[in-house]
């Protein structure tokens, strides 16, 4: 169908210029009447030899007459207007139908992108109590729609790859990545960062984060130097700035950064990353709207690590390691030790939880058992209705009766 509309637009293209080259036939005319050689014009119009010029026919020749009243120059005139004319239609015409074809593949990308979202949530929610066999098989079907709109996303991306937001190459790049295809996913994002260049300072950065994300994927594609390099990149794209939302981004660069340190088991650069996010979140105004949201999540963060050195401890005995875990730990709690709200008592009872389970996994029976009581605590605390409390309720409940089950310990 398009090779046919392109058949078509070449033909009229061609017949404009013909109906243009036609239309200057009297202009040419007048040049060579002009010049006062019109026999020798019209035997080359003729592919004839040319006449003898009679003296009498050149002197008359020599006399012009002034343009305006000469109808031969009017025609070539209005003949080369016809040709400008047709000209200008025609670029203003491919013009037309190049930006209505762009427009037409830009909103079936978007569609396509649209209905991946929808699938990846579709594949999230489905429910983790059916049947294993079931839910296989629903997320099997879910996932066979997902392929076809990706690969139909991605041949009309590349199609009017100037106009995609790195936004939608974002969205390209982490459903591959979901499939593991992970050249494919790191080839969008370095799409997704290229294109974020016509956007935002914020929106550089999110792509650069992405993007760095990638070098931290299992080997062979694993880079760590290249990837604390973008790292530092994308929080280098939102320093130039003192505004709370700029401040808040740099804080969760860092964090995200210290993520994919401690994905890879890398904790003393985690400490170092998470730290800087720590001390960037306190300097956001009281109130400002991202902040506890992001003190949460570096809290989280900071529980990780506290398991990283706990796993050292594990391996050499060392009490530097295990004092540091137990720094960790305590870090966490202080980010959220001034909130009063029901999301800080469930980081809390969180923490706590992580926490003794550390202490009973390497055999601190006194300590486990007082981080436990002290978690079903603050999850006591909270309204029946709060997300997630029934579920780490009983988790903590399960902890405490393997701490009682346990000998007496340290």
């Amino acid at each position: 169908m398009l090779r046919r509309r392109w058949r078509i637009l070449g033909f009229l293209m061609n017949f404009q210029i013909l109906i243009g080259v036609i239309s200057l036939e009297p202009l040419v005319t007048l040049v060579a009447n002009r010049c006062g050689e019109p026999a020798v014009y019209e035997a080359m119009r003729l592919k004839q030899e040319p006449s003898p010029v009679k003296p009498e026919t050149a002197s008359a020749a020599k006399v012009k007459k002034p343009w305006l009243t000469d109808a031969g120059s009017i025609s070539a005139a209005a003949g080369f207007g016809a040709f400008v004319i047709s000209i200008a239609a025609l670029v203003i015409s491919y013009r037309h139908t190049r930006e209505q074809r762009v427009r037409q593949k830009r909103e079936e990308l978007r569609n396509a992108i649209e209905r991946l979202i929808s699938l990846r949530e579709e594949i999230n929610n489905i429910d983790p109590t059916l049947d294993s066999a079931v839910r296989n098989s629903k997320g099997s079907l879910i996932n066979t729609k997902r392929t076809v709109y990706l690969q139909a996303a991605e041949s009309l991306a590349e199609e009017v790859s100037q106009y995609v937001s790195s936004s939608e190459w974002q969205v390209l790049g982490a459903e591959n990545e979901y499939e593991s295809d992970f050249a494919h996913a790191r080839y969008f994002y370095e799409k997704c960062v290229v294109a974020s260049r016509r956007s935002s300072a914020g929106n550089q950065s999110v792509a650069l984060r992405v993007l760095a994300a990638s070098f931290y994927f299992p080997e062979p594609f694993r880079d760590l130097e290249k990837g604390r390099k973008r790292h530092q990149a994308a929080i280098d794209a939102v320093s130039n700035s003192d505004d709370p939302y700029s401040k808040y981004m740099q804080a969760h660069a860092y964090r995200e950064w210290s993520s994919k340190e401690i994905a890879v088991n890398e904790a003393e650069e985690a400490v170092v990353r998470l730290t800087e996010a720590s001390n960037i979140v306190k300097t956001l105004p009281e109130g400002y709207y991202l902040k506890n949201d992001e003190i949460k999540l570096i809290a989280v963060n900071w529980v990780y690590i506290g398991n990283l050195f706990f796993n050292r401890y594990a391996v050499d005995q060392s009490q530097a390691f295990l004092d540091k875990a137990r720094n960790m730990f305590k870090t966490s709690l202080s980010m959220v030790e001034n909130m009063k709200t029901d999301n800080a008592a469930f980081i809390r009872g969180f923490v706590y939880l992580e926490w003794s389970r550390s202490e009973l996994k390497h055999g601190f029976l006194v300590r486990a058992d007082q981080y436990i009581r002290t978690s079903q605590d603050f999850f006591s605390s909270l309204p029946e209705t709060y997300p997630y409390r029934k579920m780490k309720m009983i988790e903590a409940h399960e902890l405490r009766g393997l701490i009682e089950l346990k000998p007496s310990g340290r």
